[in-house]
């Protein structure tokens, strides 16, 4: 259940009475929280990481980082950023708008590369 829930599945455990626990990836865990956070403009409490993914996450939905610079600011490769966005329901943004925003994309691919 670990492997497949570290590989974006969902995993929920079940009984008699219904749905129990779900068990879900930790990265998915905190962009969904950040999501949240950001939806409900909550301002939830949260820990050093978690703030890190809700800044991350409020920036780029408010258009003011694009794909690249979140994945670099959370650590993920861009590809991995957008599979997950894809699969959480988070709108994707992709294709630099204007050409600051491509050179930015540029620098952190080659930032990613090293």
């Amino acid at each position: 259940m670990m492997e497949q829930a570290r590989s974006g599945q969902t995993i929920i455990v079940q009984s008699y009475d219904g749905d129990q626990v779900v068990l879900l990836d930790v990265t998915d865990y905190h962009l969904l929280r950040a999501l949240a956070s950001y939806s409900t403009q909550s301002g939830l409490q949260s820990d050093d990481w978690q703030t890190r993914f809700d800044t991350t996450l409020r920036d780029y939905l408010d258009q003011r980082i694009n794909l690249g610079k979140a994945a670099e600011q959370l650590e993920l490769s861009r590809f991995d950023l957008m599979e997950r966005f894809e699969r959480l329901g988070v709108p994707l943004r992709l294709g630099p708008e204007t050409a600051a925003a491509a050179q930015d994309e540029i620098a952190a691919a080659r930032r990613a590369r090293r």
